[in-house]
């Protein structure tokens, strides 16, 4: 008998754990903090059919006119604000990927503000550098909605860990793999080569971590890092596939640290942490296969 869950109802944990409560700097007294209306959808919310736009765990900082003059003044003067947005480092900079959700759920297209997205692709202005503010440990709904639709906005400001935290997050790319037990970390910059956010891609690297190295601007360290956990492996190489996939697909040969937690039999079709998961924790099914194995790292920062 197939298994059947209510749409949206399945279980759904975001793609980071905070270990240690952390400082949440609040700007209410100063602006509204909103992502940037024209980011790419990175995935619906089937529960009340809303589109996000930055998923947890990703490092994110503030636009300015000053750096970022050009999507600065791409929206309407109006509306003109230091939008939240994916963290970058280094020269390279960063297009933004738009996706058929993005024409569905009218998202404005950041090339010709406020008309909405009409095709998939990349777009022509990019994203210089953007110095790293903290963390977002929920998902953040699109900001465009205040406006796309009267009187509706789900989110009507949104914050981040800042410091004092420790999270754990999935690793989902190679320079995350890279990172080792007391290194520290800073956000990703693709050695200064342009890139795009495609929150939506097992691939995207952007908003992402990286072992800081000698010679990188300290204003983009991010914190230390604590812990390398290995979560399992694969029974064989499949290349940018999401532990998730890999459970379900019955691709994964041991589970290491949280195999215990198999034993918890969970209800078939929701997805509960236990049984279901092969043990492994719902969170960090958003790792992506590094060379057949899943890893997770705890991170730990005091101040950015």
């Amino acid at each position: 008998m197939a298994l059947r869950t209510p749409r949206g109802y399945a279980v759904y944990h975001k793609g980071v754990q905070e270990i240690f409560e952390g400082r949440r700097p609040s700007l209410s007294d100063l602006s509204t903090l909103l992502p940037a209306p024209w980011l790419p959808v990175s995935r619906v919310d089937q529960v009340h059919d809303d589109p996000q736009v930055i998923p947890a765990g990703t490092c994110v900082g503030r636009i300015n006119a000053t750096d970022h003059a050009d999507i600065y003044t791409a929206v309407t003067a109006a509306k003109r604000t230091d939008y939240l947005v994916p963290a970058w480092a280094g020269t390279g900079e960063y297009t933004v990927t738009y996706g058929a959700n993005d024409i569905t759920y009218l998202t404005p297209d950041i090339d010709s503000y406020p008309t909405v997205v009409a095709a998939t692709g990349a777009s022509t202005l990019d994203v210089p550098a953007v110095k790293p503010l903290g963390i977002v440990t929920q998902d953040l709904y699109a900001s465009h909605m205040a406006d796309t639709w009267t009187n509706y906005i789900r989110q009507h400001m949104v914050t981040f860990l800042s410091w004092g935290y420790v999270l754990m997050i999935p690793v989902r790319t190679a320079s995350e793999a890279a990172l080792q037990v007391g290194d520290l970390v800073q956000v990703e910059d693709n050695n200064s080569v342009d890139s795009t956010w495609n929150p939506t891609a097992a691939t995207n690297i952007v908003g992402r971590y990286k072992p800081w190295e000698s010679g990188d601007s300290p204003e983009y360290k991010v914190g230390r890092v604590l812990e390398k956990l290995t979560l399992a492996n694969q029974t064989s190489s499949v290349v940018n596939q999401l532990l998730s996939a890999a459970v379900s697909a019955s691709n994964v040969d041991t589970v290491h640290n949280f195999g215990g937690m198999n034993k918890v039999q969970t209800v078939p079709g929701l997805g509960l942490t236990g049984s279901g998961t092969q043990g492994i924790p719902r969170s960090m099914l958003n790792a992506v296969a590094q060379s057949q194995v899943f890893y997770a790292l705890l991170i730990s920062t005091s101040v950015l």
